[in-house]
This record gives structure tokens, C-alpha cells and sequence, in this order.
């Protein structure tokens, strides 16, 4: 008798355990969904969006006769700035990417000068726009 009670309460647990375990199943298949909409609420509350980058503002300056600067004011979640500098329509330098949105150069030659600024944001998303023409006569 004692091995049927035993036996008994071993079903018992097995079946207990099997219960437990399918609905411990089905919960854990509902819970990145829950999780994915949680986190999207936080971006959102935060304003941590991801914001398709855009060039706002771009300005270049003569500084002198012979240098000018570019500044290129951009929206977007970590922007990373480029440059080419054209010289008579065609690439003279690029400069690769980095965190300062200001550029300076100093022509040595004369001609009709532009620079391409080029931004860049986290997810590698990449948007571009030329500046005007400026001339130097040296």
C-alpha cells in the first residue's frame, strides 16, 4: 500500500510539473513581444528614436584670401561629418569622418572651390549636400 501511495503522489508531481512547465512555456513565447513593445515605449518617452538623418544647414566662408570654412549643421542621432573638396568640378581631398561639424581649408591654387559635406548617423544611414561655389585668385 505504501508503494501505491508512493507511486500515486510521483504521478501527481509529474503531472504537476508537466502543467507547470507548458504554461511556464507559453509565457516565456509571449514575453519578448512584451518585451520589444516595452522598450519601443522607452525610446519613445526618451525621444531616443532613431531620426532619419538631414542636413539642416550648410554655410561656407571665405575667412580670408586665401581660406574658408564650412559649417554643416545636421539632424539626426550620432552624425559623424565628411568632406570632399572640389576644385574646378572635380574631387581634390577627402577628409573622412569625424565628430566636428566645422571644416576648414586653404586652397593653394587658384580656382572655383565647393566642398560635399557628407553626414553620417549610428546606423550608417548616410545623406550629403554641396556647398556653394567660392573663388580664389591667388
Amino acid at each position: 500500500m505504501k508503494n501505491n501511495l508512493f507511486i500515486l503522489i510521483f504521478v501527481s508531481i509529474l503531472v504537476l510539473a508537466a502543467g507547470c512547465s507548458s504554461t511556464n512555456t507559453s509565457e516565456s513565447q509571449s514575453e519578448p513581444e512584451q518585451k520589444t513593445d516595452t522598450n519601443s515605449e522607452t525610446r519613445s518617452e526618451t525621444g531616443n528614436d532613431n531620426i532619419e538623418p538631414q542636413i539642416a544647414n550648410l554655410m561656407i566662408e571665405k575667412v580670408d584670401d586665401s581660406s574658408f570654412y564650412v559649417v554643416t549643421t545636421a539632424e539626426g542621432n550620432e552624425i559623424n561629418y565628411a568632406y570632399y573638396v572640389f576644385k574646378d568640378g572635380e574631387v581634390l581631398e577627402k577628409f573622412p569622418y569625424k565628430k566636428d561639424a566645422h571644416f576648414s581649408y586653404s586652397p593653394t591654387e587658384s580656382g572655383t572651390y565647393k566642398v560635399r559635406s557628407f553626414i553620417r548617423d549610428q546606423d550608417e544611414n548616410i545623406v550629403h549636400d554641396d556647398t556653394d561655389e567660392i573663388e580664389f585668385n591667388f
